[in-house]
């Protein structure tokens, strides 16, 4: 009897053993959990333009960004005089390469000329300005879920061109789309109405509030917020109107770990938010 007992332990912790082998990578994560897995606590973690050592936004800063253990990262688009969307926070290259204009006056095959990276460091020399599908094709091949702030666009058929490309990669379910302009957060609904979007603004007032209702039809939208404006009085307005709250730009920890908790996401030029908080509960 007593080696009958034995046998069946034996055999239940083989089965036990044989079914681990086919569950899938996220399940046995949760087995094993360890500080080796990206999502570490449940905050949106963004890496703004790129982890901060590359030249920002070009594929070298968000190959990095991967690196460094982020798989959400943020991105600027703006349109070239030829109507080809590229990577690029100013309305000018001047800041970020050699060469000299707005984009707008700037054909694509100007703009690709220009070296994107010796200002941040002669092992950066040549990188090129990316275009928004080189970026979405790099997003697809790391498994990097983009925030796509649409800087500038002249009209809905640039923006559905974004929203194809997305859709051309596989992309088009992975990527949160994050504007200024409320605009453009309405065309985007407009031909994706599935799409998650994020109002960028530097305050919450009770007329955000109702400006960002027009476009969370779907529950899908929420406040990008400056950090240094969100206080406790924006915090609750954004509760009552039950819409959710992200915040950029981030660099210090001692401000993720004070981080009210209705905040679900956090921009960092280097600061993983949820790696920081992870650790922070892990070691008391």
């Amino acid at each position: 009897m007593k080696r009958k007992s034995i046998n069946i332990i034996l055999s239940l912790i083989f089965i036990f053993i044989v079914a681990i082998s086919f569950l899938p990578a996220g399940c046995i994560s949760v087995l094993n959990y360890t500080m080796e897995s990206s999502d570490y606590f449940n905050i949106n973690s963004v890496n703004h333009k790129g982890y901060f050592m590359a030249p920002e936004n070009t594929l070298a800063a968000y190959r990095m960004s991967v690196a460094k253990g982020f798989n959400m990262v943020e991105c600027d688009v703006r349109f070239t005089k030829d109507g080809v969307p590229v990577l690029l926070h100013d309305s000018s290259v001047d800041r970020t390469s050699d060469g000299e204009g707005d984009i707008l006056d700037l054909t694509y095959d100007e703009v690709k000329e220009f070296d994107f990276g010796s200002w941040k460091g002669i092992e950066y020399v040549g990188e090129k300005i990316p275009t928004f599908e080189e970026f979405m094709n790099l997003c697809r091949d790391l498994s990097i879920r983009p925030y796509v702030e649409i800087k500038y666009a002249s009209g809905d058929e640039q923006i559905q061109q974004l929203l194809y490309l997305a859709m051309r990669y596989g992309m088009i379910d992975k990527v949160t789309w994050i504007s200024f302009d409320i605009e453009y957060l309405k065309s985007v609904l407009k031909y994706c109405s599935f799409a998650r979007l994020g109002y960028i603004v530097r305050s919450i007032t009770q007329e955000e509030c109702e400006t960002i209702k027009e476009i969370s039809l779907y529950n899908n939208a929420f406040f990008d917020c400056k950090y240094q404006n969100l206080d406790s009085a924006a915090i609750e307005m954004c509760m009552q109107n039950n819409i959710p709250v992200e915040v950029w730009t981030i660099n210090k920890e001692k401000d993720i770990i004070n981080l009210d908790p209705y905040v679900s996401g956090v921009s960092s030029d280097m600061l993983h938010a949820g790696r920081i908080l992870f650790d922070r509960i892990m070691n008391g």
